[in-house]
Order: structure tokens, then C-alpha cells, then sequence
């Protein structure tokens, strides 16, 4: 089981699957969610200055995001992108709301 799961996620592919597409979409959603959430910790003003650079920049992160998941080669690249650049991101999060 084992084996073929991890065949299946080192595939290379010519074509985006829906896995792939998938993982992409859902990992796109949450980085973007992520760095605008960082953003807005960083804006300093009251809520409607935090929350509108947050809300024009959140679709245009998404579509870099997703774009630069989906360019991946395998399904293995593409999650461990998303992993570990939502580790990255929540690691600067916590130090950003705690300091070092």
C-alpha cells in the first residue's frame, strides 16, 4: 500500500490531475490567507487600514500561490510546498505576535 501510494505521489506528470489541481486550490487558499494575515499584523492604524490592503492583495497572492504550486512537477513537490511554506509562514506569525 505503501509502495503505491508513494509511486502515485511521485508521478511525473505532463497533465494537471485533480489531486494536483486540488492540492494547488487548498494550498493557495491558505498561504494567501496566511500572508495576508501577516500583512495585517505589520499595518499599524486602526482596523480599516489592516483590513483593506488584507482583502485587495488576498486574491492576487492566491493566484501567485496557486500558480507556483501547480507548476510543480510531482504531487510530492506540490505538498511539500504547501507544507512547508505554511510552517514557514506560521513560524513568522507566531515570532511576529510573540517576539523572539
Amino acid at each position: 500500500m505503501f509502495k503505491k501510494t508513494k509511486s502515485f505521489l511521485h508521478e511525473t506528470k505532463s497533465k494537471v490531475g485533480l489531486v494536483h489541481g486540488f492540492t494547488a486550490c487548498i494550498g493557495a487558499v491558505i498561504l494567501s490567507y496566511l500572508s495576508t494575515l501577516l500583512l495585517s499584523i505589520f499595518l499599524e492604524g486602526d482596523y480599516a487600514v489592516k483590513i483593506i490592503p488584507s482583502m485587495i492583495t488576498a486574491p492576487i497572492l492566491m493566484s501567485i500561490w496557486g500558480i507556483w504550486i501547480l507548476f510543480s512537477k510531482t504531487r510530492y513537490i506540490a505538498l511539500k510546498k504547501t507544507f512547508f511554506s505554511s510552517s514557514f509562514l506560521l513560524i513568522c506569525l507566531y515570532f511576529s505576535i510573540n517576539g523572539f
